[in-house]
């Protein structure tokens, strides 16, 4: 009964990638890897499943695997659990077991978490991910290796490191002259009640769009730009000020400044290991004194202990961060 079902469900083949020679089964479309024990190490299991996915938006970033969040705002942490299902999108593993009558069938089974944990720490599967930089939420602009400034594609651009999500909404006229765009930022900015200050107010609040949007032109040794709207009234509008330079970023939370050192550090590291693009801290009341903010501000990598870990993550500190004071 055993070996009926296996024939009825396996469709027989191989795949063979001519530039490195390697060769697999497929099991139903899928290339077939043999699970871990009885003759298959964990090193081989890591190193040929790494070389499997090693085009799927898995990446690997401080020498950790990462994957693109569900909302598709940032990166999170690949787990064991998620890597033992997600991994059956791509690749069918499987077991061999010897019949009663000496046959040997093979059946298509899950890797055990311990495997699944064991994988994600193999140098032999991380050194086949591709390594990530930056995610961006839309198409932004990026200076090219040979100077020239070019929008990066949607999907993983090796030259900089940047997975670019293609989302539809967003969509550029770049035909648009430089007269049409300041026109149609004037046009933005025509109905906020900036400070009598002869246009200073006004052109931070553009270049805190600009910097948000080509963000990923500066290099990776820059300091990252922060912005401070204030205003004399409430409803004056600065909380939308702030959300028309986030846009680029995507949907970016509004959330309240931590109140104590170690939640400052926590937000940080979070914020450092999901590659977001933007921190809006809203409501600030006070005085904002944080050692780990002053640490994030000020340098152009960031670095802290990772939640529920004993180990530090070390990342760039890429997001502009947008104050809005009470």
């Amino acid at each position: 009964m055993i070996e009926e079902i296996y024939r009825e469900t396996v469709s027989t083949g191989t795949a063979e990638d001519p530039a490195s020679g390697r060769g697999f089964h497929t099991w139903n479309g899928r290339p077939a890897l043999k699970l871990p024990g009885d003759g298959t190490t964990l090193s081989q299991f890591a190193d040929d499943i790494g070389y499997l996915l090693s085009d799927r938006p898995i990446f690997s970033r401080a020498g950790m695997a990462f994957v693109i969040s569900r909302d598709g705002r940032g990166l999170t942490l690949a787990k064991k659990q998620f890597l033992r299902t997600w991994t059956e999108k791509h690749v069918t593993c499987y077991a061999e077991k010897k019949t009663r009558q000496g046959d040997i069938i093979k059946l298509a089974a899950s890797m055990s978490a311990d495997a699944a944990e064991a994988v994600l720490a193999a140098p032999q599967f991380i050194d086949h991910l591709r390594p990530l930089e930056r995610l961006n939420p839309c198409r932004m602009p990026a200076i090219r290796l040979n100077g020239e400034i070019a929008l990066l594609p949607a999907g993983y651009d090796a030259e900089s490191g940047t997975y670019t999500i293609d989302d539809p909404g967003a969509r550029f006229d770049e035909s648009m002259t430089l007269a049409d765009a300041s026109a149609l930022l004037a046009d933005v900015f025509g109905e906020f009640p900036f400070a009598d200050d002869g246009g200073r107010s006004k052109a931070v609040a553009v270049a805190a769009v600009v910097s948000t949007f080509c963000v990923s032109m500066f290099d990776r040794n820059t300091t990252r730009a922060g912005f401070c709207y204030v205003a004399n009234s409430e409803g004056s509008g600065k909380t939308t000020l702030a959300k028309i330079a986030a846009l680029s970023a995507g949907l970016v939370p509004v959330e309240a400044a931590p109140r104590s050192e170690e939640e400052w550090q926590k937000k940080l590291v979070g914020l450092v290991m999901s590659g977001r693009r933007v921190l809006l801290l809203d409501n600030l009341k006070g005085t904002l004194k944080s050692e780990a903010f002053e640490a994030y501000m000020t340098s152009p990598m960031f670095a802290g202990r990772m939640l529920g870990k004993n180990d530090d993550f070390v990342g760039d500190a890429g997001a502009t961060v947008l104050i809005l004071l009470c």
